[in-house]
């Protein structure tokens, strides 16, 4: 989930101000405790056999939050949103649709703004990731890594010098293509009508 909205600089210094809206805003609502309560198939069970399973399972994933910010441009200027990770209750489809669905239904309030959930999440073109856009895509910047477009138009650029090199071997295989012909020991062509074993094969047969 990525929030934006709130009326900070892009700063890093701001994450633990958004992770701790977030953290109050699962644990003193009661739908985000009563859904954790009911599926929490996704959690591992408490250390101790008598702990309580319904604290336990909050505070799991009330632990588990945890914020980056994401810095982009916009106009000209830098703008700060926030990334929100959290350890998902259910990893049954529909329950953790549901969860998604809580999550970006709530407007999260402090000091400096409002943040309200991305309606529509990033759709990175080159991992997928819904956490940023394409251009800020860190794969982008991992030692050799080759950029599509750039190889695509290479690629293409060598098609067509084959393309190239084969149209003009077949123009010059087209002028001489008998040049090479077989020759049997008279010096006569293979395709010869005039060729020793033509005019005397008939002499040679079985019979």
């Amino acid at each position: 989930m990525t929030l934006r909205g709130f009326t900070v600089p892009p700063e890093a210094t701001y994450e633990e101000n958004v992770r701790a809206v977030v953290h109050d805003k699962i644990k003193f609502s009661s739908a985000f405790s009563g859904f954790i309560h009911k599926f929490h198939d996704n959690i591992p069970p408490p250390p101790n056999a008598d702990d309580n399973v319904s604290i336990h399972v909050v505070n799991y994933v009330l632990n588990s939050v945890n914020v980056k910010l994401l810095k982009i441009i916009e106009n000209g200027l830098d703008v700060a949103l926030f990334n929100v990770y959290i350890h998902p209750p259910s990893k049954i489809l529909k329950h953790h649709t549901k969860w998604l669905a809580l999550l970006r239904g709530n407007v999260y309030t402090m000091t400096e703004g409002a943040g309200s959930p991305l309606k529509v999440p990033y759709n990175c073109s080159v991992c997928r990731g819904e956490d940023h856009p394409t251009g800020l895509c860190a794969f982008t910047k991992l030692p050799g890594w080759i950029d599509r477009s750039q190889a695509a138009t290479t690629i293409d650029a060598e098609d067509d010098d084959l393309t190239m090199t084969i149209e003009a071997g077949s123009s010059r295989g087209g002028r001489g293509r008998n040049h090479g012909a077989y020759q049997n020991s008279h010096g006569r062509g293979r395709n010869s009508r005039n060729s020793k074993g033509q005019r005397g094969g008939h002499n040679n047969r079985r019979l």
